[in-house]
């Protein structure tokens, strides 16, 4: 990060001094700036600009840190829900707010059957995943009115499930998990249409 002083004139006239830090995005890896002011006038407050630079650029060096939940010193016993809210930190500093708020919305109906029993991130297997795309499949869905539970669609489903295999995929890019239990189970969009004969009986 680099700090420099600028000076800029306001309506009446008078001169201030500005600090402008320019620093990496440890996520972009973009240059950024960022304009601060000193709130003091040029004439005679040179020193105290510096100063007030030099502490800008101290300050503020955490812009050029990655955020918590970037970094690689996770713990390795983590639940599948700590790292599915991890995940989801993640991805609201990279999508638009409209994708985040799908992402948010699946993500919810993960970690709403999963904090029950509240599993290690590495301790859950296919056999599990599948269970879990069952219970949607049948009862993923309820009904504000009744509160009874329901099918989900099978798109609704597979949507669910693409948010849990790029959970995977990005822990074992962490090295928390070295195969992705999600990747071997499959949603058949026969299972819906069966439930639902059954339920009309």
């Amino acid at each position: 990060m680099t700090g420099i002083l600028i000076t800029k004139q306001n309506a009446s006239g008078q001169s201030y001094y500005y600090i402008k830090l320019s620093y990496k995005d440890p996520i972009s890896h973009k240059w950024r700036q960022k304009m601060i002011s000193t709130h003091l006038e040029v004439k005679g407050n040179k020193r105290k600009a510096e100063a007030m630079k030099n502490e800008a650029i101290v300050n503020f060096s955490y812009l050029e840190s990655l955020p918590e939940e970037y970094r690689s010193d996770i713990d390795p016993n983590i639940t599948l829900c700590d790292y599915l809210n991890r995940w989801l930190s993640r991805k609201k500093n990279e999508l638009e707010r409209s994708t985040y708020e799908s992402y948010a919305y699946r993500s919810s109906q993960i970690f709403n059957y999963f904090k029950v029993t509240d599993p290690q991130l590495k301790d859950v297997t296919a056999g599990i995943v599948d269970k879990f795309i069952t219970y949607l499949l049948q009862y993923g869905k309820t009904n504000k009115k009744t509160s009874e539970k329901g099918p989900l669609a099978v798109r609704t489903v597979r949507s669910i499930k693409s948010i849990l295999l790029s959970v995977y995929n990005q822990a074992a890019i962490d090295g928390l998990v070295s195969t992705n239990p999600v990747a071997l189970v499959t949603v058949h969009g026969k299972r819906i249409k069966i439930i639902k004969r059954t339920c009309c009986f």
